[in-house]
């Protein structure tokens, strides 16, 4: 709820509340816990502060979340979620290191997969078209 109020507010103390307690709902949880890998997942609202701060910890730590999420939790239900906020993480990251070598890492990851292989994410769909992907 604080992400949304941020989002029509642009109050940046609603966006950093929504990541403390984030990042508290993470460490309070135990590493095995089926919903450690949604906690990490939304740790990605660090790339919306990237967004509003141009903070590089901030995209680095999203993406270090988002990858946390994916290769942690490849049976959870969200899990194509999860690789659809990760490949975007990444992308944004590419785009602003200006770096090909980002790139290919989205790529690659689209194209492998994580273990459960009919969960791969198509690099050139936007995230909203593959809301609906298994």
């Amino acid at each position: 709820m604080l992400l949304t109020r941020f989002e029509r507010t642009g109050d940046l103390d609603d966006l950093e509340l929504a990541i403390t307690l984030t990042e508290a709902a993470v460490d309070a949880t135990a590493p095995e816990h089926a919903k450690r890998g949604s906690y990490l997942s939304n740790l990605g609202s660090l790339l919306t502060r990237f967004e509003q701060l141009a903070s590089e910890a901030d995209l680095d730590a999203a993406i270090e979340a988002h990858q946390a999420a994916v290769t942690g939790w490849p049976d959870d239900p969200e899990h194509a979620g999860m690789r659809a906020d990760f490949d975007l993480a990444l992308r944004t990251r590419a785009s602003f290191r200006d770096q090909i070598s980002e790139l290919d890492r989205v790529i690659e990851l689209a194209r492998t997969g994580s273990a459960n292989q009919h969960l791969r994410v198509d690099p050139r769909r936007t995230p909203l078209q593959r809301w609906g992907d298994p």
